[in-house]
């Protein structure tokens, strides 16, 4: 047997036994095998309509919006060329950073349920505040209402990553 060749440092019987085991896996997933969509919502119907509403929910809160023209929204705050520059870097990282933490640290924590719905929640406000704020000071020469658009521009990018 070639899988025993592989497995030199098992005994026979245990490599035998190990083999065993993959082929009842094999033969078990190759039972439960999905071949169509009518499948998947049938097998997985929980978790096919809990992805569509994810998906679905991600596109809706303006993340790609915001990713892509965010350089027009600061321009339209008459921020000059290289705070843009600086300003859609700092973007980048804290959408990173944000990721990373929301990933590893808080969702085994919260559960994915509770994580979803807060964020939409807070997605929600958010982009209402950034929104308002936006059109309040874009015209003005209020610094500091521009930088509290600045700031919900960021704070919308954290929340959509939690």
């Amino acid at each position: 047997m070639e899988f025993i060749k592989i497995r030199r440092d098992l005994h026979s019987h245990e490599a035998q036994e190990e083999f065993a085991l993959m082929r009842a896996q094999i033969e078990y997933e190759m039972e439960r095998e999905v071949k169509s969509y009518r499948d998947v919502f049938k097998l997985f119907r929980h978790r096919a309509f809990a992805s569509i509403a994810v998906q679905t929910m991600t596109s809706l809160t303006g993340v790609n919006v915001i990713q892509y023209y965010q350089t027009i929204l600061f321009k339209s705050l008459d921020i000059g060329p290289h705070m843009i520059l600086a300003l859609a870097g700092v973007y980048g990282t804290c959408a990173f950073t944000s990721n990373v933490i929301s990933t590893v640290f808080l969702l085994d924590q919260w559960g994915r349920r509770r994580m979803i719905l807060t964020g939409l929640t807070s997605v929600i406000l958010i982009e209402i505040y950034t929104a308002v704020m936006q059109r309040s000071f874009q015209d003005t020469n209020n610094r500091v209402g521009k930088g509290f658009t600045i700031l919900g521009i960021y704070v919308s990018q954290v929340r959509l990553c939690s």
